[in-house]
């Protein structure tokens, strides 16, 4: 989620009381910076102008047990414009409110992902078909800034509308090896829902594309 400009201090007075609620809880939590992180971890990043942490979490139920959770943080200092926000409410662990991303601006960023990511990440394909399954739009106002800014697009005038984006989602499924999409995504799903994958290739996503052309603006 791109959010404004936030300054150093106050971030660090976020994180600490976010240390300290977890500790409440009896959990270790580790704030590590970027440059600090694990090098997949590191990958993980797409904009460099970024302020970044990562969160290291170690808990353990039994002696044995030495799992690790790591939540990546990250605030755009320098994000496109042309976002839409609306007003979520949540009733847990509280009843409050939280400024985000309408799903428009959301599925932007995203589509920016698809396009702009150096590595492969199933998990950007299985957000893809969520999206659509829900008819999103996108929000080609945030799209075109978020490509001037980085990746292949970056520095060029790009008009980012309906045939833009289907012409170069259809090149970026053309070019990518899929057998690598699968294997990245296997990692995080259960044992049973593998099987929703084992059909994941170039003309699946072609003909989902297809589908993307029919209700996008």
């Amino acid at each position: 989620m791109a959010l404004a400009i936030v300054e150093y201090v106050s971030w660090e007075q976020y994180l600490k009381s976010i240390e300290l609620e977890f500790f409440s809880f009896g959990l270790t939590l580790e704030v590590l910076d970027r440059s600090q992180a694990e090098g997949v971890i590191k990958r993980a990043f797409l904009k460099e102008n970024s302020f970044a942490k990562v969160l290291k979490l170690q808990h353990g139920f039994l002696p044995s047990d030495k799992q690790v959770i790591k939540i990546k943080l990250e605030i755009d200092v320098n994000p496109p414009e042309g976002s839409f926000y609306e007003t979520q409410y949540l009733d847990y662990p509280y009843p409050f409110s939280i400024l985000c991303q309408d799903l428009s601006s959301l599925f932007a960023g995203k589509c920016h992902s698809l396009l702009c990511r150096k590595y492969i990440k199933g998990r950007d394909w299985f957000d893809f078909l969520w999206y659509m399954s829900k008819k999103t739009q996108v929000n080609y106002k945030l799209l075109s800034n978020a490509l001037f800014q980085t990746g292949p697009f970056k520095g060029k005038e790009t008009i980012v509308n309906k045939d833009w984006l289907v012409e170069n989602l259809q090149l970026r499924i053309n070019e990518i090896d899929w057998k690598t999409v699968r294997l990245d995504i296997e990692p995080f799903l259960k044992p049973e829902d593998q099987k929703f994958i084992e059909n994941w290739n170039k003309e699946l996503f072609l003909s989902m594309i297809k589908k993307l052309e029919t209700f996008l603006l």
